[in-house]
């Protein structure tokens, strides 16, 4: 699926360079999309594969690798094209042309690449993942959805709106200074999510609320006062940007903890398109409201809607009850000594950060559970190492 995805990525390039209209631009976003959709979820399986032990366990390296994979080219990526479109003679074209040859290299190295386990005969029949909701703690899994909703949608003005802001209220419209704040505000949440990784969701929530509100509260200030403060609106963009890191890692450790086995992939499949559409449909609601009113007022009006949404899920996500960090039951059971064996990316989640991830050889309290070391979770597909 990867190769096909940068193929894809590649299409939208050449679509940018070639076909220069309001429709070609529709067209080549389309693509993008498209290809990012499925880059994003593939590629972090494919690192996690090749960073999987022999053990079958992962380690945090993946995890870590994908989130600077992820959020720092949402970084990169504007700061890049903003400094090549404003120093550039050839600015329409340029950052298309230096997209089309990094997509060309990561061909190239995903093709020499190793498989991170071998291929599966016969292949299984592909088919689109389903939306679920996990049947137990329903309403904290809708308080995720809805944090990350909410987070996707504050980034999302950043990056929609920062033009426009810098044109209309500062009298900045470098494509370099919006590419400086949209790196600004991504590479905060780079940060924060590397520097959290034994952090429990309860806590990185409770951490990611109150920047996020902090952020919005400075960018609707930055915009009302006299004259409209570009040092306030950069300080906001990192403020909001760190929180947004936190939050989104944490709505996923919720989903993923809450989640059974069978409905996991659903699970977080319903995660990211909610986080997709905050990320899409709110920023389209903006600029609908900008051609009636100015952006002081619009961003006044999204501010609030915003932070309102947050507080009214901010209870729920971080109450101790439903905390995943805090188990049930002080004895371990089967469920978790699973956990133990398969769960790298649920270590967190099931027990908090004190809980070693690589417990090894898998053992359990409960002497009525036998639990094979070189068994896989139901669900897992990849190759067992133990029949290499």
């Amino acid at each position: 699926m990867l190769l096909p995805a940068l193929g894809v990525a590649v299409l939208a390039a050449v679509v940018f360079l070639v076909w220069r209209s309001l429709p070609g631009l529709l067209v080549a976003r389309v693509l993008t999309g498209l290809a990012l959709g499925v880059t994003v979820a593939t590629a972090t399986a494919f690192i996690t594969d090749l960073d999987e032990r022999r053990s079958g366990v992962t380690t945090r390296r993946a995890g870590i690798v994908a989130t600077i994979a992820n959020l720092g080219g949402l970084a990169l990526g504007p700061l890049i094209a903003g400094l090549l479109a404003r120093y550039e003679a050839h600015a329409p074209t340029l950052p298309f042309i230096v997209l089309l040859v990094g997509l060309l290299a990561a061909v190239f190295l995903v093709t020499i690449a190793p498989e991170g386990h071998p291929a599966l005969d016969p292949r299984p029949r592909y088919r689109p993942q389903r939306l679920k909701a996990p049947a137990s703690e329903r309403r904290r899994f809708i308080a995720a959805t809805s944090g990350a909703f909410t987070s996707f949608a504050v980034g999302g003005l950043f990056v929609g709106l920062t033009g426009t802001f810098l044109a209309q209220l500062v009298h900045h419209s470098s494509p370099a200074l919006v590419g400086l704040a949209i790196f600004l505000s991504n590479g905060a949440g780079v940060l924060a999510q590397t520097t959290t990784t034994n952090w429990p969701a309860h806590r990185l929530l409770a951490a990611g609320i109150p920047p996020i509100i902090v952020g919005v509260c400075l960018l609707v200030i930055s915009a009302w006062t006299t004259p409209p403060s570009l040092a306030l609106f950069l300080i906001s963009a990192v403020i909001a940007g760190a929180g947004i890191g936190a939050m989104i890692r944490g709505c996923l450790t919720i989903v993923i903890s809450t989640a059974s086995s069978d409905d996991r992939a659903g699970a977080v499949a319903t995660l990211f398109t909610a986080a997709y559409a905050g990320v899409s449909i709110p920023v389209i609601g903006v600029g609908v409201v900008l051609q009636h009113l100015s952006p002081r007022v619009t961003l006044l009006i999204f501010a609030l809607a915003a932070g309102l949404a947050i507080l009214a899920a901010a209870p729920t996500l971080v109450g101790p009850t439903a905390d995943p960090a805090q188990p049930s039951k002080p004895e371990p059971g089967a469920m978790t000594a699973l956990c133990r064996c398969f769960a790298a990316d649920l270590d967190d989640a099931c027990f908090g950060p004190t809980h070693e991830s690589h417990v090894e050889p898998c053992a359990t309290t409960d002497p009525g559970i036998e639990v094979d070391p070189t068994a896989r979770p139901a669900g897992d597909l990849r190759a067992n190492p133990a029949d290499a």
